[in-house]
């Protein structure tokens, strides 16, 4: 525990290390059908894109990202870890060069794909 002796801010973030980023995923297609069950009663009354755009957005609201966050911060996090195992392969050279970059790499893919999927 933490015992504060003066007033103090504190300022969290939130982060997605590759090895998570499936889970993420996951957590955040399940607050995306949280929020979908919490304005069921709408879908009759609004037009079905309209309908999807009110959940994608109070899913964004109560996750912190949208979809097309997720995908964009996802795939920046792919195109670095290209990056850096091509960086590394280049410098060191050999097989073991980058391979934890490559690693990041197929589970950004593994999390875009789970997203595609749309389930």
């Amino acid at each position: 525990s933490v015992e504060n002796l003066s007033d103090v801010l504190s300022i969290n973030h939130n982060w997605i290390h590759p090895s998570g980023a499936l889970d993420a995923v996951r957590l955040w297609r399940a607050e995306r059908r949280a929020a979908e069950a919490q304005i069921a009663h709408l879908r009759d009354e609004v037009a079905s894109d309209e309908f999807g755009a009110l959940v994608e957005r109070n899913a964004a609201l109560n996750a912190g990202l949208g979809e097309e966050q997720i995908v964009a911060m996802l795939q920046l996090g792919k195109r670095n870890a290209e990056r850096a195992a091509s960086e590394a392969h280049a410098l060191v050279g050999g097989e073991a060069a980058g391979a934890i970059q490559r690693l990041y790499v197929e589970w950004s893919d593994e999390a875009l794909m789970e997203l595609a999927s749309g389930t």
